[in-house]
């Protein structure tokens, strides 16, 4: 059974977060792709997709956005498991990237979870920069991505 990891990412903490999920998955036949490359998967090839984003500003990634609205009913098809990174952790970015998909797509999930954050302050632009660092001063939110969370969820992939 091949399962595919597909995300998108903007500074890099989702990559790293599906890399980590790959390397739990060592044993099993997966592939990884980023979407920001332009790659267009043929889903047929896979039984099971595991798809990951971004919340930045409460969004989700334009390319995974994208990605879900095209291959809608494909993914009805398949066994699906979301995650997510960003600063808004557990329930709450669970939340948000509910908000942004098809109800039927997050319902027909085995899984949806908030793996946790990163920042990388050196890669965003100057706007992002200054946000950024407005939200980490006042709401000091938990930094760092979710190692037994990430463990957990590729068990239950």
């Amino acid at each position: 059974m091949k399962k595919l990891i597909v995300y998108g990412t903007r500074t890099g903490t989702t990559e790293n977060c599906a890399m980590k999920i790959k390397a739990d998955m060592d044993f099993q036949d997966v592939e990884v792709m980023n979407l920001k490359a332009g790659n267009r998967p043929d889903l047929s090839n896979y039984d099971t997709v595991i798809i990951g984003t971004p919340i930045y500003m409460g969004k989700i990634n334009g390319k995974v956005k994208s990605f879900l609205l095209k291959n809608h009913d494909v993914l009805m098809q398949k066994n699906i498991h979301f995650f997510v990174c960003g600063l808004a952790h557990g329930a709450e970015g669970v939340e948000l990237f509910r908000k942004q998909i098809s109800e039927d797509l997050f319902n027909h999930a085995i899984q949806v979870r908030q793996l946790g954050s990163e920042i990388h302050p050196e890669r965003l632009n100057p706007l992002y920069r200054v946000i950024i660092n407005k939200i980490v001063e006042s709401e000091k939110p938990v930094i760092g991505l979710l190692d037994t969370e990430i463990d957990e969820f590729s068990k239950g992939i």
